[in-house]
């Protein structure tokens, strides 16, 4: 079951030339304007769970401080929603 997605957000070219390169652009505060991309995603196991554990590069801050907690907490759940809404749950 997907958890509604914290905040507005849309994909942005990186490159005219590239069709397959995007960025994620946020559209909504508190980090509107906010431009990044992920690297290097990976599940971690603890104990009976998986964590989500990333990095990303900023692109255009749009005068938001993007070295938060909060800002960490905004994009990782933009990340958990789209792995939600890309990859179907499991069936057995």
């Amino acid at each position: 079951m997907s958890k509604p997605i914290p905040l507005g957000f849309e994909f942005v070219k990186f490159d005219e030339k590239e069709t397959d390169t995007h960025r994620i652009k946020i559209t909504s505060a508190p980090f509107e304007g906010v431009i990044y991309e992920y690297l290097d995603v990976d599940f971690v196991a603890e104990s009976d769970h998986l964590r989500l554990k990333f990095g990303t590069t900023t692109h255009e801050t749009n005068g938001h401080d993007v070295c938060t907690p909060a800002f960490t907490q905004v994009v990782g759940d933009i990340l958990g929603y789209l792995l939600d809404y890309h990859f179907p749950e499991p069936t057995e």
